[in-house]
């Protein structure tokens, strides 16, 4: 009974997660909320290329122009048309809804469990809309993320160096998606490490050659101050701060994603360590984003965007690993125990909670609820 219970309420807060943060796209995809700085880079960059031009110059360059493949996307989207705000947050859009749909998939993959995954992808897309951005405006890390998962689902579902130099394709795209792929894309690889010697070096290999032979096509095609772009852009702006670390561990990380967060670190304490064997590298990905969240934190003027992938695939392992402790702690003789799957629901639950807390001070939350009450 009480299983059945927290199993309706975690399917109801998934499919509620959805509607909220549908319900503040639709507007924003409809022009109500103004291009913000990023939006900005991205249709002066994609506007550029349309034009048949370099999107990085000395000009472009003083307000951090992003990598080139989304706006070479959204150039695409209406050949010998201006690109459009509108165009930008739909391809935005619809990279959040197969990011949604993917986390869905490899958690249901891994766990067997169709309620954990709908919790995971309601909690990855409520997460990242009420910690990085609004829903509906246009970011480069879920497209980025996107393909992450992608190379490293290549690597977990398949052997031999095929499969390795395959997820070499996604993870450079990713790169040249967000610069800040980088640190996902050496979580995956050093998930190789640990289980593969040969697969590790081939992976690498195969990344480093095509990235590097990506970087200095692109050198050439755009000029030099896509250099700068790449590198001083991407990794420049450094500004130490420890104050801004621990606010993030201990306000974002302990606080609003404390029970995937804390569970996920229980797990490490079990036999099988959650970094082993080949599920190990989703965790090893996760690794890769938390650290790449972490120096994100050092950045002066940076929002809160870079920490999406942290936050999704803190959505991604949470799930999973309280699966895993709570079927070692209830294993026993009894036929009706479940594996501890009420322990599991009644978790996600209260995560939902501290999400939903999140979402009482969200600015667009506010929005949306005068603007239904008008109506």
């Amino acid at each position: 009974m009480v299983r059945h219970f927290f199993r309706s309420v975690v399917v109801i807060a998934s499919l509620g997660a959805l509607a909220l943060v549908l319900a503040c796209a639709a507007p924003t995809l409809r022009g109500a909320r103004p291009a913000d700085g990023t939006e900005r880079g991205l249709l002066v960059a994609a506007t550029r290329l349309a034009a048949h031009t370099s999107p990085y110059t000395e000009t472009a360059v003083t307000a951090t122009p992003p990598m080139p493949v989304l706006p070479f996307l959204l150039s695409l989207l209406d050949p010998g048309e201006k690109p459009t705000l509108r165009h930008l947050r739909m391809i935005a859009l619809l990279a959040a809804a197969a990011l949604a749909i993917l986390v869905a998939a490899l958690v249901q993959e891994e766990s067997g469990s169709w309620t954990l995954a709908a919790a995971a992808a309601g909690l990855a897309i409520l997460g990242t809309a009420l910690v990085c951005a609004p829903p509906g405006v246009a970011r480069t890390e879920p497209l980025a993320l996107v393909l992450l998962l992608l190379g490293a689902a290549a690597l977990r579902h398949t052997v031999g160096v095929t499969g390795t130099v395959v997820a070499a394709i996604p993870f450079v795209l990713a790169w040249f998606v967000d610069a800040q792929a980088v640190w996902g894309i050496a979580g995956c690889l050093t998930a190789l490490a640990l289980t593969d010697g040969r697969r590790f070096l081939t992976g690498a290999l195969a990344t480093g050659v095509l990235g590097a032979a990506a970087f200095a096509l692109l050198s050439r095609v755009f000029g030099p101050w896509f250099n700068f772009a790449a590198w001083d852009g991407a990794w420049g702006g450094f500004q130490p701060s420890a104050q801004a670390a621990l606010h993030f561990l201990s306000g974002t990380l302990l606080g609003n994603l404390s029970v995937c967060a804390l569970v996920t670190l229980l797990s490490c304490a079990m036999a099988t360590r959650p970094w082993e064997g080949r599920r190990g590298i989703w965790t090893c990905l996760a690794a890769g984003a938390l650290l790449g969240a972490l120096v994100a934190t050092q950045r002066a003027g940076s929002d809160a965007s870079p920490l999406t992938p942290c936050i999704v695939l803190a959505f991604v392992i949470g799930p999973l690993a309280l699966q895993r402790v709570a079927r070692h702690l209830s294993a026993s003789f009894d036929n009706d125990s479940r594996d501890g799957e009420g322990i599991v629901l009644a978790a996600l639950a209260l995560q939902f909670l501290l999400l939903g807390s999140l979402a009482t001070t969200a600015p667009w939350v506010t929005t949306l609820l005068q603007e239904g009450l008008r109506i």
